[in-house]
């Protein structure tokens, strides 16, 4: 039912009689029919799905109130048996609304609310306080939501997400924000966070960021990440990275009583553009997944233009270590036959060589072109046929009608 309410929220908003002089509306459609092989039944199947996103803005004189809107219906066509066969699903639809007073902004509806210390969609409210002294503030809570695959949402209305921000530029070239969330399910806390993160740009192209989130449940570092960012050449950037994170659950989780492994990640790139129409990269990343077992990852590849329409892909990726041996490549390519016509296809191959498993190999070749028929109106398909160990040949594929106005 709630699905239901709130895809006819979204369809009376697109159908509201607005003022011609003042409001400006946007639409954009996306009619998909989509067929595959259902994993789970074997059996081949079909979907067709209609996404909607819309904007209306200059609603009042000063343009400071605003309405976003983005949701969808999905019907499983084969062997359709019942109501879920036929399923909607709201991703938001909020009111923004701008300078309620001087530097107090608010945001109310369904939309997506991120902290240092997590984030949820949620059905509620943001306010954002700015200047208040040298910092910005943000309060925010609502009702959790939660998607799952084949049922809608599956969290109910005392499941609540809160949270409050500051944030701070005062730092020259620095921005500092921290936050604390708290996460219930019913009336019990779930998941109580606090996390930070920081971001300074110093001399010579030199960027330094890290974020920090911890559990005050578990009493735990949930995630660390530090990391730098520089060019010492013009067209070359360098980068290095390190990671860990423990895992923790929700308090009301069955899983909050499993043992789990920290994990730790060092990782350098690089990218460097040869020209403008030709463009390198590389990176390694050291995983260490605790209790001496660890992996090794090399990716590197190459982004071409060698004529004016066509753009090309290549990349490679090798893993060793723990779990045993990947390797594997993308091909990928783009050309434009016309401004309105362009062609795209790819292959993709992996080969698993398991500690516990038997060795394998998948295979993925697909092709696929769009066409635009006019400002408003433009057309994507593309269809692929995938090897692997179950399926000699795993059809699938897409086609989508674009429309905007």
């Amino acid at each position: 039912m709630r699905r239901t309410c709130l895809l006819m929220c979204l369809a009376l908003l697109l159908s509201m009689p607005l003022a011609a002089y003042a409001v400006d509306m946007r639409v954009t459609s996306s009619t998909q029919y989509l067929w595959f092989n259902d994993i789970l039944s074997g059996k081949d199947d079909e979907m067709l799905g209609q996404y909607l996103k819309m904007s209306i803005t200059k609603v009042n004189p000063g343009d400071t109130i605003s309405i976003q809107g983005y949701g969808r219906g999905t019907y499983r066509s084969a062997d359709a048996k019942g109501a879920d066969d036929l399923l909607g699903r709201m991703y938001y639809l909020y009111l923004d609304y701008r300078n309620v007073v001087t530097d107090v902004d608010l945001i109310a509806g369904r939309h997506y609310a991120a902290l240092p210390a997590g984030s949820a969609l949620i059905d509620g409210g943001t306010l954002s306080i700015r200047n208040v002294g040298p910092v910005d503030l943000r309060i925010l809570g609502g009702r959790n939501v939660v998607f799952s695959g084949d049922r809608g949402e599956i969290t109910g209305g005392n499941d609540r997400f809160l949270g409050a921000g500051i944030s701070t530029d005062a730092v020259r070239l620095t921005h500092i924000e921290t936050g604390y969330a708290r996460k219930t399910d019913g009336s019990d806390i779930a998941r109580e966070t606090v996390g930070v993160t920081i971001t300074t740009y110093l001399p010579k192209r030199v960027a330094v960021y890290g974020e920090a989130k911890y559990d005050l449940l578990s009493e735990a570092t949930n995630e660390l990440l530090a990391g730098i960012k520089f060019s010492p050449l013009e067209r070359l950037t360098l980068a290095g990275e390190y990671y860990e994170s423990y895992p923790t659950f929700d308090a009301t989780s069955i899983y909050s009583v499993f043992a789990v492994n920290q994990y730790q990640e060092r990782l350098v790139k690089a990218e460097y553009a040869v020209t403008e129409a030709w463009k390198v990269f590389a990176s390694y990343a050291a995983e260490d997944f605790n209790d001496g077992e660890d992996a090794n990852l090399y990716h590197a590849g190459i982004s071409a233009r060698p004529v004016e329409d066509l753009v090309l892909n290549v990349s490679y990726d090798k893993r060793n270590g723990y779990g045993g041996v990947l390797s594997g490549f993308r091909f990928n390519g783009r050309y434009a036959l016309s401004a309105k016509t362009a062609v795209s296809a790819g292959i993709d191959r992996d080969d698993f060589r398991r500690e516990t498993f038997a060795d394998e190999s998948v295979k993925k070749y697909w092709i696929g072109g769009t066409h635009r028929f006019n400002k408003t109106l433009s057309l994507m398909v593309r269809a692929e046929d995938n090897v692997n160990v179950n399926y000699n040949h795993q059809y699938q594929g897409a086609a989508s009608v674009n429309a905007e106005f």
